[in-house]
């Protein structure tokens, strides 16, 4: 896929998505390539892919575009955007290493943050790829309120 914004192209290499669809035997890759200022999507592409000129009856489930025809965990869809505005305030690295807690956190002694998956320890880039709760609920407290609120206003 491809696509010109403003005299630049940007490519989302579908055969990649292919690739690491097979590595990780998962049903879908899907990629979103987003402008972090203000939310647009300048393109999206799924590993789920057929020919509009030749659709077959077992091209039927991937004419429904799952990434964005269905509602998702807003906490899921909010990680991208909070880091984000960690990156854009300079308030994290992607390779540090946070502590996952083994998958349950418990927050000043108020509530607890649970993970589907126990991890001890992981990355910035692996929080995202696991969407970690209990990663993002840590880094999420090194932004200000203000600095939370106006990047989502950014974000509309």
């Amino acid at each position: 896929m491809a696509v010109s914004e403003a005299n630049s192209t940007i490519d989302i290499d579908e055969e990649e998505l292919q690739k690491m669809k097979e590595k990780l035997q998962a049903k879908e890759i899907i990629a979103a390539i987003m402008q972090s200022d203000t939310g647009k999507i300048i393109a999206i592409a799924s590993s789920n892919r057929y020919n509009p000129m030749q659709i077959r009856q077992k091209d039927i489930p991937n004419l429904k575009m799952g990434h964005i025809q269905y509602t998702y965990e807003p906490g899921s869809v909010m990680k991208p955007i909070t880091l984000a505005m960690l990156l854009k305030h300079k308030k994290v690295n992607i390779y540090e290493v946070l502590n996952a807690h083994n998958g349950v956190f418990y927050f000043k002694r108020h509530f607890t943050i649970y993970d589907d998956e126990p991890f001890k320890w992981l990355n910035v880039i692996q929080a995202v790829v696991h969407s970690s709760n209990i990663v993002f609920a840590q880094l999420g407290l090194r932004l200000t309120p203000n600095q939370f609120r106006e990047g989502l206003l950014k974000f509309g």
